[in-house]
């Protein structure tokens, strides 16, 4: 059994900025997303890691209906992390295009904060709620050490976050997640550092 990454009536593939999303009731989205959440959580606890690049690496954990990601990069930089939808159609979701993400920046002193991102395309990234949607960072820590010259990200966000506008929900399937840090605290331009790899956040390793 298969579960679309949104609860629409939209093709995963299609563009959020093109088309409008057709009337939902709120009792229906609400049963609709609660049937979702009831599905894909009943299929951990589950955790993993992997390393992105030398340089960036993450670990994740899936409880119930939370979805917590922790980040460690030896930069002293802005982090990026992000995810597309499941069966993304790579004509009009790859890379930046269609991209679910999530910053953190940093002072000086190495205190940052982590905001829910959308990417729609090779431009930087706006907050969801520059766009329509909603902030779903239910929790997060953002340190550096500028000693060590090392950058510490962990957030937690729910699977299913109910945000048709600027959310992939997290369901068990493969998926490109992208990455990427800066040279710099504040969020500019990330050259060359940056990638894509295929995870399932479902599977445990």
């Amino acid at each position: 059994m298969c579960i679309r990454d949104r609860v629409s009536t939209q093709s995963t593939g299609s563009s959020k900025n093109k088309n409008q999303m057709p009337s939902i009731s709120p009792i229906i989205l609400t049963l609709l997303v609660f049937s979702t959440y009831q599905f894909i959580s009943a299929q951990c606890p589950c955790q993993g890691s992997a390393q992105l690049s030398p340089a960036y690496k993450i670990a994740w954990t899936i409880v119930e209906d939370i979805f917590s990601v922790n980040i460690d990069v030896n930069a002293l930089a802005w982090v990026g992390f992000g995810w597309h939808s499941e069966n993304a159609d790579p004509n009009t979701e790859y890379g930046m295009i269609n991209a679910d993400t999530v910053v953190a920046v940093f002072s000086p002193n190495g205190q940052g904060t982590v905001v829910d991102y959308w990417s729609t395309n090779f431009v930087p990234p706006q907050p969801d709620t520059q766009l329509g949607g909603v902030n779903n960072i239910l929790s997060y820590v953002a340190t550096q050490d500028t000693i060590a010259k090392t950058s510490h990200v962990e957030f937690k966000r729910k699977l299913v976050t109910g945000d048709l506008k600027t959310d992939w929900n997290v369901t068990n399937s493969v998926r490109n997640v992208i990455w990427a840090y800066g040279t710099g605290q504040q969020f500019t331009y990330h050259g060359s550092f940056r990638g894509v790899k295929a995870i399932n956040f479902f599977v445990s390793n």
